[in-house]
């Protein structure tokens, strides 16, 4: 036996809201994080041999300080958690 109920139709609103409240800021911070990959693919198809030597030095860059990018990503990760965290405190 199936019928419509109010209760279940606003949980379900209610869930779908939440869902696209979460999904919203996830997509862009990974469309943020995209764009350095699509910047060097579009670096690459538009300047093509006279770029080879430029990304290859940043990618040589990036493979020599890969540990200090790495921590200063952390570095930064770990800063906006304890901020959250911090402004939930002071609710």
């Amino acid at each position: 036996m199936s019928f419509r109920n109010p209760v279940n139709d606003s949980v379900l609103a209610a869930c779908s809201l939440a869902y696209c409240e979460l999904l919203f800021p996830m997509s862009i911070e990974h469309g943020s994080s995209a764009v350095p990959v699509l910047g060097s693919v579009v670096i690459h198809l538009a300047g093509g041999q006279r770029t080879a030597s430029f990304l290859d030095s940043v990618s040589q860059f990036m493979v020599a300080k890969n540990t200090v990018i790495t921590v200063m990503v952390l570095l930064l990760l770990n800063a906006s958690v304890l901020g959250h965290g911090l402004s939930g405190l002071g609710r």
